[in-house]
């Protein structure tokens, strides 16, 4: 994965939220926000999807996994591969997941934040 800010405006502060919408659903990437600027063409991001389960775990297709733990202090989701955190979930509603990925080495320097916005699969 490639990139992020991460300055958080909106929190996530119920457990039954989390239960309701994110859990057994699966949530395919719809556009991206970079540099303040919106994308529609995510290229390879475009075929991203999540499936999140009860276990605190979550499929990245086609075939990565990770684990997924609520911060109670920051108010969000973080994701976890391998042990690193590689995104965080700062929005979470019916209709949309909003995911800041967090920068790795291959992140372009000129690139600051990368959010990716998720809808429902259908």
């Amino acid at each position: 994965m490639l990139i992020s800010g991460a300055a958080f405006s909106q929190q996530i502060t119920k457990k039954e939220t989390i239960n309701k919408l994110l859990l057994g659903k699966t949530w395919k990437a719809d556009y991206g926000m970079m540099n303040g600027m919106k994308i529609e063409k995510l290229g390879q991001m475009k075929s991203l999807e999540y499936t999140f389960k009860a276990d605190k775990t979550y499929v990245l297709s086609p075939d990565r996994t990770g684990n997924w733990g609520y911060n109670a202090k920051n108010k969000n989701i973080e994701l976890f591969q391998g042990g690193v955190l590689r995104s965080v979930i700062t929005t979470l509603n019916s209709k949309q997941v909003v995911m800041i990925l967090i920068p790795d080495k291959t992140a372009p320097k000129g690139v600051k934040s990368l959010q990716i916005f998720f809808k429902p699969k259908a």
